[in-house]
């Protein structure tokens, strides 16, 4: 079952209130000075992310760490396994399903025994892609947008 996301806002309509862009001034686009190569530098602030944007960190420590400074903190996950995979190039798309089978055999389960799955990609067409060729369940990939939401 899909999680309800908070703000029930559309898209469209959180892109023009939230990235700023009623306050763009076109005409000063051109005047802004290159952030990084003073000479011939072509990234601006005008090509900057929006006010929308965030970050997020995740500290990761043994189980000792945690007891130890994690007096109020509860824990997110446990991580039981992890693979790399690598692949030509060309096809790195396809990493992921590469390397997942890979994990779950290190942690001795099944893709059926994984609640969720997270493709952190910027293309919809790798988490896809992935999901088609695992065989997953739609609804437990990236339920609530991952890293293309």
């Amino acid at each position: 079952m899909q999680k309800k996301r908070p703000n029930s806002m559309k898209s469209a309509e959180r892109n023009k209130t939230n990235g700023g862009y009623q306050n763009l001034r076109e005409e000063k686009v051109p005047t802004l000075k290159p952030a990084f190569d003073k000479d011939e530098g072509t990234v601006t602030a005008a090509k900057s992310s929006t006010f929308n944007d965030g970050a997020s960190a995740l500290v990761i420590g043994s189980h000792a760490i945690a007891t130890e400074y994690g007096d109020k903190s509860r824990v997110l996950a446990r991580i039981v396994s992890s693979a790399d995979a690598a692949v030509d190039p060309i096809d790195f798309p396809m990493a992921p399903a590469k390397a997942v089978p890979i994990a779950l055999e290190r942690a001795a389960i099944t893709k059926d025994q994984v609640a969720i799955w997270e493709f952190n990609q910027a293309l919809a067409a790798v988490n896809k892609a992935n999901q088609n060729i695992l065989s997953l369940d739609a609804s437990n990939v990236n339920p609530l947008g991952g890293a293309i939401a």
